[in-house]
Formats: C-alpha cells, structure tokens, sequence
C-alpha cells in the first residue's frame, strides 16, 4: 500500500510538473527532524532487506532552515528507497553537510552511499523487472524535483555500477 502511494504521489508529481502547475511551498523546518523522518520511513524496508542505514551530518551545521520541507522529503525518501530496493546486504551511508553558504543561503549536501555494494550498471537510468514503469517513474519525478529546488544531483559510478548519488540543494538559513 504505501509503494502504491509513492508510485500515486510521483506520477502527481511529473503531471503537475509537465503542465506547468507545479509550485514550490516554503516554510521553517527542522533539517534534523527531517532527517529523522527519512530514516524512520525508511527503517522498516531496509531491516527486512538485511541493509544497514547510517547517518551521519556536522553538528555545527545549522538546524532551521526555509524550504519546500515536503519535497525536500520525497526527493531523500526516493533515493533511500531505490537503494534499498536495490541491493542486499549492504550499508547506505548518509552524509549531510553544508558545501557553501552565501548571503542566507546554504547549498545542503546530501551523498547516499552504498558501503560495500553497488546499483546495477543501468538501474538508475532504467530499472529493471515488473516495476520498471515505477522506479522510471520515480527517477523522473525525483529528478524534475530537484531541479525545481534549483539543485543537483550527481552519480558515481565505479566499475560500471552506480555507487553513490550526491545531491545539492540551496535551503534558505534561519537563525
């Protein structure tokens, strides 16, 4: 049921996004409770898939920042999920970190890393097995999202296999 809601919530996305309906939404939020949730959500799945989740961010990074909190969230929540559906196993280190601040803007930094493991050569690109549809779905949207925060997003790939995702988005600091 709740893949049903992401695959729903995605496709919502792309759509409002492709007609020119889609609207960034900025409020306060919490960076750390956010991060929280992300890893709270995305618990559960990775226990069962044997995946250790990590994270790890610099406690002298800022906690308040101004943002659209809510796709700030699916963009973190889709990444983590791809990763876990994609390997077993294994450890996703998350890393967050300010990159550079001007004037009341921090570029956020956020790297999810496979420890031990790698993606398969094409699954970001393409997906694979019955869902493919699905995770081609949620790259899109992830991607369109991120582009729309006026952010990055970067692949390494090592060996042929994707190994890492560094997303940068600029937040607007508070205090």
């Amino acid at each position: 049921m709740k893949e049903l809601k992401s695959v729903t919530s995605n496709v919502l996305e792309v759509a409002r996004i492709e007609s020119g309906r889609f609207e960034l939404t900025y409020s306060e939020f919490n960076l750390f409770e956010l991060l929280n949730t992300v890893w709270r959500e995305s618990k559960d799945t990775a226990v069962n898939r044997n995946i250790t989740v990590e994270m790890s961010f610099p406690k002298k990074l800022g906690q308040q920042f101004k943002g659209d909190e809510g796709r700030i969230r699916k963009v973190l929540l889709n990444l983590v999920r791809y990763c876990i559906k994609f390997t077993r196993n294994d450890t996703i280190n998350l890393a967050f970190k300010e990159r550079r601040r001007f004037n009341n803007t921090s570029e956020i930094e956020f790297q999810f890393k496979l420890l031990s493991g790698y993606l398969p050569p094409d699954s970001f690109a393409a997906g694979e097995n019955e869902d493919t549809n699905d995770r081609e779905i949620e790259i899109l949207s992830t991607m369109q999202i991120i582009n729309k925060l006026r952010g990055s997003i970067e692949t390494t790939i090592l060996n042929g296999r994707v190994q890492s995702f560094l997303v940068v988005i600029p937040l607007f600091s508070i205090g």
